[in-house]
């Protein structure tokens, strides 16, 4: 077997997963499993491409010898320096992460304020969404670290519209 049945193939079938899950996770339909699974596809990938285009490297010097490919490589380039030298950014970092975090560790006991409803409130509105609630409870120490979960908890918290 030559490395060129094995390359093209190989980075071929690893585009197509790593398309699929790409777009997924763009439009938000990604599962924990699906973005997992772009990660560290992604290193299958690079090896699939490296091998690739080894294996076709005078067809891609032929390309890069014409007007489209200079082109598509000097964007390329560009797009790369981009993505890994980010510009200077004078305004400060969002918070939001960070308030999220905080919430997402706070009682209900201390978040009652914050929703302008009672603890028993809260107890209540998290029981009727099938979480096990004590005033004592945080929205981690209901559902850990999970992100989706979290905002789940955070949503019946602190519902949309509430004011």
């Amino acid at each position: 077997m030559r490395l060129r049945d094995f390359a093209t193939p190989l980075a071929g079938a690893v585009f197509v997963v790593m398309a699929a899950t790409g777009l997924l996770m763009f439009f938000e339909l990604g599962t924990p499993l699906g973005h997992e699974l772009h990660e560290w596809l992604g290193f299958a990938f690079v090896t699939g491409v490296v091998l690739h285009v080894s294996t076709n490297w005078a067809p891609l010097k032929a390309h890069l010898g014409r007007w489209p490919g200079r082109v598509l490589a000097v964007v390329g380039a560009v797009l790369l320096v981009v993505a890994v030298f980010p510009a200077k950014n004078d305004r400060p970092p969002n918070p939001s992460r960070s308030i999220t975090m905080a919430v997402s560790r706070s009682s209900l006991k201390e978040l009652a304020p914050l929703t302008k409803r009672s603890v028993d409130e809260l107890v209540q509105a998290l029981k009727s969404a099938g979480y096990e609630a004590t005033a004592e409870s945080t929205p981690d120490s209901l559902v850990g670290e999970d992100r989706e979960k979290r905002a789940l908890v955070l949503g019946v918290l602190f519902p949309a519209g509430q004011r």
